[in-house]
């Protein structure tokens, strides 16, 4: 597990907005974190005083060697003195202890009660995958957060054998919503840590050879018991709740809807008494979203249209925006 140059500049700005509205920010690490930036690279986010001051770790050859960046071995950070200069209280909890201050927690089971709504901020900086037990470690992550708090993860896509996983960013944003937390961001990590974010397509299908997700998440409230999320691009509270929706819309007669994966007969169902068009599936979700049949209802007459492809919901949106066409999510 290590912070980089690129992770630390996300890290550095979650706390930042942390201790704008408070005087002090607890922060978690999941799992005792090497601090991978030379002093010149620090140089960009802390004052010559500051790193000054910092810790200098005594086994820094084998930190460098381990992540094969020469620049390391006559300097690296100690983690705990790090987070102090960024005004943080730091505490780790891991399997075993490397630094000698770490709790030693094993994360496949129920934390203890003394750890729930404890912290500001979680970093996980590329330990869930190799913990086995993931339902449990999420579920641990959101009770020892506090509600407003956040929690980061760097976490492998395409890595085999790195861990026990790889992460789609799509088990982000599924298990957060529907646990009362919002993904506030999803971009790959890059090794440049000034060059432009480059976000993660959140639900649609996606190829890359290899890359980290970088993923920070705030807790909006507690929830009594974690749900475990069936995947949203299969999933339309349009049939969860059909008494809901028809009555949210029923005083709409014409109605466009764009469907996902055959699932027009369902929404037909629901809106059996509307009078509804529907835009070809097998079009609007080909490979490169040619939507088209979009363009082609804009001349017809229709009071909304609902958007219920989850998976492109953002490229259909912004097209009807780009038409003019008045859109809801449902």
């Amino acid at each position: 597990m290590a912070i980089d140059c690129y992770g630390f500049k996300n890290i550095k700005n979650v706390i930042d907005t942390i201790l704008k509205n408070q005087n002090e920010c607890n922060v978690l690490l999941l799992g005792y974190a090497d601090i991978i930036l030379t002093k010149k690279e620090l140089q960009t986010f802390l004052t010559k005083s500051i790193i000054d001051n910092l810790e200098n770790r005594e086994d820094a050859i084998s930190v460098a060697a381990m992540y094969h960046k020469e620049e390391l071995v006559e300097w690296v950070c100690e983690t705990y003195s790090l987070f102090e200069s960024l005004g943080c209280k730091l505490s780790v909890v891991d399997f075993t202890s490397w630094s000698g201050k770490e709790e030693i927690v094993n994360l496949n089971y129920p934390i203890d009660d003394k750890y729930k709504n404890r912290y500001d901020f979680i970093i996980d900086s590329g330990t869930t995958e190799h913990i086995f037990n993931i339902p449990q470690v999420m579920s641990n992550i959101l009770s020892m957060l506090k509600v407003g708090g956040y929690v980061s993860h760097t976490t492998p896509f395409n890595d085999p054998n790195h861990g026990f996983y790889n992460f789609s960013p799509t088990f982000y944003v599924d298990f957060y919503h529907e646990n009362r937390a919002e993904v506030i961001s999803c971009n790959l990590t890059q090794t440049d840590c000034n060059t432009d974010e480059i976000p993660l397509p959140t639900r649609e299908v996606f190829k890359l050879d290899s890359g980290l997700n970088f993923v920070v998440v705030r807790k909006n409230s507690n929830v009594n018991a974690i749900i475990y999320p069936i995947q949203g691009r299969y999933k339309s509270s349009a049939f969860e709740d059909s008494e809901n929706i028809l009555n949210k819309y029923k005083n709409f007669t014409n109605i466009v809807l764009t469907p996902y994966n055959g699932q027009s007969k369902n929404l037909e169902k629901i809106f059996k008494d509307k009078n509804i068009v529907f835009l070809d599936d097998n079009i609007i979700l080909t490979k490169y979203l040619n939507i088209d049949p979009i363009s082609s209802i804009v001349d017809k007459e229709f009071d909304i249209v609902l958007i219920t492809s989850v998976t492109f919901e953002e490229k259909i949106r912004k097209k009807l925006e780009e038409l003019g066409i008045s859109k809801e999510k449902i």
